[in-house]
C-alpha cells in the first residue's frame, strides 16, 4: 500500500514537471502600432537549479500583428527582450527603456499571455570634423558621451562612437533620449607633430588634440546636445583643435614581482570629470622610468596600471603647461590580500 502511494506521488511529480510552459505577447512601436519582424528573445538568468541543465535562450519573430509566442519552455528564470530595425532594444518591465527588467519565474504548467514590450525609436546624430581652415579631417574617432558615476566618481562615459569617413563625416545611431557631449579624438601621442611653415625647429611642434563640440578644449565649455526619441540631429560639426605637445617623464617606485605588464597611463581630466578614451600610455623600463610623448596642455589623470594582479591603480592629477615635465615620481603599492571564510547556514553545504 505504501509502495503504491509512493509511486502515485512520484507519478504526480513527473506529470507536474512535464507540464508545458508557454508565453505570448505583442511588440508595439512608439506610436502604439504593432511592429512586425521584431526579434524577441527569452533569455535565461542565473545558474540552473541543482540537477538541472542550463536553460537555453528562446527566440521568436513577431508576426504582421506584432504578436509572438513561445511554447515548450524549460522551467527557470528569464528576461524578455525585443529589438527591431530603427528602434532601441526594449526589455519587458523596463518603462520607456529605463529601469530594471522583470525576472520571469517560469514554473511547470505556467502560461503567461498579453506580454507587452513598447520599443522606442532610436535617435541619430550626424556631423563633420573639420580643421582650422574648414577642410574635412578623415579617420578621427568621434564619441558620444554622457555623465555618469563610476566607482563614486563623475565621469563622461561613452554611449556610442563613429569614425569620420574620407570626407570627414560621421554618423552615430542607436541613441537613447538624454543629454550628451561630442568629442573628436585623434590618436594622442602617436599623431605626427607638424612644424608650420616658417616656424623655427626650436619651437614645440603642434598636433591635433581631444576636442569637444563645437570646438573647445574642455568638457565644461562643451555645448550639450539634447536628444529626444526618434530625432535625427544633423550639422554637429566639430572644429578640431591643435596644440603644442610635450613629454611627461619620470619614474615609478614600489613595483614588485613581475612588472612586465605595468604601464603608466594618462587620461584627460576636465573640471573634475574624467573623460573616457583618448589615453596616452608608456611602458615602464626595467629601471622604473617612463616617457609619455605627445601630451597636449591641460589637466590629466596619471596612474600606474597593470593587466595582471598587481599594484594599486590609484591616480593623481597633473597639469601640463608650456614645457616638458621631468622627474615625476609615482608610487605603486601592492594590492592587499583579503582573507576570510564562507559560512553556510543550516541545511546548506559547500558546492
Amino acid at each position: 500500500m505504501k509502495l503504491l502511494a509512493l509511486l502515485a506521488v512520484c507519478a504526480g511529480l513527473a506529470t507536474a514537471q512535464s507540464e508545458p510552459i508557454s508565453l505570448s505577447g505583442s511588440i508595439l512601436g512608439t506610436n502604439g502600432l504593432p511592429l512586425r519582424k521584431a526579434n524577441v528573445l527569452l533569455q535565461p538568468q542565473g545558474p540552473p537549479s541543482r540537477g538541472q541543465a542550463m536553460p537555453v535562450p528562446y527566440s521568436a519573430t513577431s508576426d504582421p500583428l506584432g504578436q509572438f509566442s513561445f511554447t515548450g519552455i524549460e522551467p527557470g528564470r528569464y528576461i524578455l527582450t525585443a529589438d527591431d530595425t530603427g528602434y532601441l532594444r526594449g526589455t519587458y518591465g523596463a518603462r520607456a527603456g529605463i529601469g530594471s527588467a522583470i525576472i520571469l519565474n517560469l514554473a511547470p504548467g505556467k502560461t503567461m499571455t498579453d506580454m507587452l514590450i513598447r520599443l522606442i525609436e532610436q535617435s541619430v546624430i550626424t556631423g563633420k570634423v573639420i580643421d582650422n581652415d574648414g577642410d574635412p579631417v578623415p579617420r578621427i574617432q568621434v564619441r558620444l558621451m554622457h555623465k555618469s558615476f563610476v566607482n563614486g566618481q563623475r565621469q563622461l562615459t561613452p554611449s556610442g562612437f563613429a569614425q569620420t569617413d574620407d570626407i570627414g563625416q560621421f554618423r552615430i545611431s542607436g541613441i537613447s533620449p538624454g543629454q550628451y557631449s561630442l568629442t573628436a579624438e585623434p590618436q594622442l601621442g602617436n599623431t605626427p607633430r607638424v612644424l608650420r611653415q616658417g616656424q623655427p625647429r626650436s619651437q614645440t611642434a603642434e598636433q591635433p588634440v581631444l576636442t569637444y563640440f563645437p570646438g573647445v578644449s574642455d568638457a565644461q565649455s562643451a555645448v550639450p546636445i539634447k536628444v529626444m526619441a526618434g530625432q535625427t540631429i544633423a550639422g554637429n560639426d566639430i572644429r578640431l583643435l591643435t596644440a603644442p605637445a610635450f613629454h611627461v617623464r619620470g619614474s615609478v617606485t614600489g613595483l614588485t614581482g613581475n612588472t612586465s605588464r605595468a604601464r603608466v597611463a594618462l587620461n584627460p581630466a576636465s573640471g573634475g570629470v574624467v573623460v573616457g578614451g583618448a589615453t596616452i600610455g608608456s611602458a615602464i623600463t626595467k629601471d622604473g622610468t617612463f616617457d609619455l610623448a605627445g601630451v597636449p596642455p591641460g589637466f590629466w589623470k596619471i596612474a600606474v596600471v597593470n593587466n595582471g594582479p598587481v599594484q594599486n591603480l590609484g591616480s593623481r592629477t597633473i597639469q601640463v603647461g608650456g614645457q616638458d615635465i621631468e622627474g615625476l615620481v609615482l608610487t605603486a603599492s601592492a594590492l592587499p590580500d583579503i582573507h576570510g571564510k564562507v559560512v553556510f547556514g543550516a541545511g546548506c553545504s559547500a558546492p
